[in-house]
């Protein structure tokens, strides 16, 4: 993949995601951490080749209906402790009043180069942007074992 292409991509992902409410209280992380598990489970499938058999995606209730993410991607060497660990939260805030009517809360709309919506720019997709570019509530964990 490009760099040109993973930033169109990171766009997609992003935007896909601001899409869907997750908004806390109220939705919560259930239909977002679907669609995240779902995402990762089609990526294994068709991405990790040889790995694929050794990937660990394991979705942990925390509270009803809200749960962990966490995926365990082995590494070639062993280690005490993961190698590389993003952790970060699915939900949001309320979707609240005053949303411009071009700009809604879960329009995803690009202007001007960025993107709109709620939770665009908080670190829940932080993970996204690394991938393509070469607890209370539920969260969604990576980690890249070493062994």
């Amino acid at each position: 993949m490009t760099a040109e292409e993973g930033d169109r991509r990171t766009w997609e992902l992003t935007g896909q995601l601001v899409q869907i409410d997750s908004s806390d209280p109220g939705a919560y992380e259930g239909q977002i951490g679907q669609w995240i598990y779902e995402w990762f489970t089609k990526e294994i499938e068709e991405k990790a080749g040889a790995l694929k058999n050794q990937i660990e995606l394991v979705q942990r209730e925390v509270m009803p209906g809200r749960f962990n993410l966490m995926a365990r991607i082995p590494g070639k060497e062993q280690a005490p402790a993961p190698a590389l660990v993003y952790i970060c939260h699915m939900d949001t805030v309320m979707l609240g009043e005053g949303w411009e009517e071009e700009t809604p809360a879960l329009g995803a709309v690009v202007k001007e180069g960025r993107l709109y919506g709620r939770g665009a720019c908080i670190f829940r997709y932080g993970g996204i942007d690394r991938k393509h570019r070469g607890a209370s509530g539920a969260s969604l964990c990576i980690h890249r074992n070493r062994g």
